[in-house]
């Protein structure tokens, strides 16, 4: 499995969150990606669920790039950027959508930091990073 949020995305998906008094280090990250089901035949659905079983105990749930937000959501990432959604197959959660930080390296934050203003304001969050 790949690993998420290294090099140059990871870098700046870590500044982005401090900038809003989150440490990736406290958060839970998976991987979900899109591809064509007949080169791995069940192989999508095994990733789903295990990005679903990944974030159970979360109440927040912070989806980067299209193909998270395809799979949870059924929506393109430009629709829904920046804005709190829910989710059928992650229900009872706050859900909020950002560009990849991947996308960010070669191209601008503004995006990203919009999802990010958002789910700063998630009481959630604020009441999490209060004690901290």
């Amino acid at each position: 499995m790949l690993a998420p949020l290294i090099g140059g995305a990871g870098r700046i998906a870590r500044k982005e969150l401090n900038s809003i008094g989150v440490s990736l280090d406290d958060c839970r990250v998976t991987n979900v990606w899109m591809h064509n089901p007949s080169e791995a035949p069940g192989e999508y659905e095994w990733h789903l669920a295990q990005a679903v079983k990944a974030v159970a105990g979360c109440k927040v749930v912070l989806l980067f790039g299209s193909d998270a937000s395809q799979a949870f959501l059924k929506e393109n990432v430009g629709d829904v950027a920046g804005l709190i959604t829910k989710s059928d197959i992650l229900p009872g959660k706050i859900v909020v959508v950002s560009p990849n930080p991947a996308a960010l390296v070669w191209g601008t934050v503004g995006e990203f930091r919009l999802a990010l203003e958002k789910l700063s304001k998630i009481k959630e969050i604020k009441r999490a990073y209060k004690t901290k």
